[in-house]
């Protein structure tokens, strides 16, 4: 169950990104040549959410499969990818000028707070408005279910 867990995450993900690139796309959609930065979506929650799609779809198939050479092979795959990611930064720095510095500041790059609560808890959660200081990011949720402090 864990596996197919993680491959519908990977797999919607995926879709998500996707559909919102698509959506902010003005003319013909080319995934390789952004002409907007896309920050709404997934892009709120992660910079990269294809990469981490990719990364839960084949945790995913390895967990259904049993297979412990996943878990082995992941993380050095990941370090591969981040040097891409890293390139793949600079030329969106390059093409979107001040506006992806100020992007990349608010949203983490992988995998971060706001994700995992964006995640885990209700769409009613705080972790989902822009970072207020002083405000806890996210309220978790109590034994039967509801929102605490609500």
């Amino acid at each position: 169950m864990a596996g197919q867990g993680l491959l519908l995450a990977g797999v919607g993900l995926n879709l998500w990104a996707l559909a919102e690139r698509r959506r902010r796309s003005a003319g013909p959609f080319e995934l390789e040549r952004p002409k907007e930065l896309v920050t709404s979506g997934p892009y709120a929650l992660t910079r990269h959410p294809m990469y981490v799609g990719w990364w839960f779809l084949r945790l995913g198939a390895g967990t259904m499969a049993g297979s412990s050479w996943v878990l082995a092979t992941l993380p050095p795959e990941v370090l591969a990818e981040h040097r891409y990611v890293l390139r793949e930064e600079a030329l969106l720095a390059e093409l979107f000028g001040r506006s992806y510095p100020k992007y990349a500041e608010k949203v983490p790059r992988y995998l971060g707070w706001r994700f995992l609560c964006a995640t885990i808890y209700s769409a009613a959660s705080p972790c989902l408005t822009p970072r207020t200081e002083g405000r806890a990011p996210c309220r978790p949720l109590n034994p039967g279910g509801s929102l605490k402090n609500r």
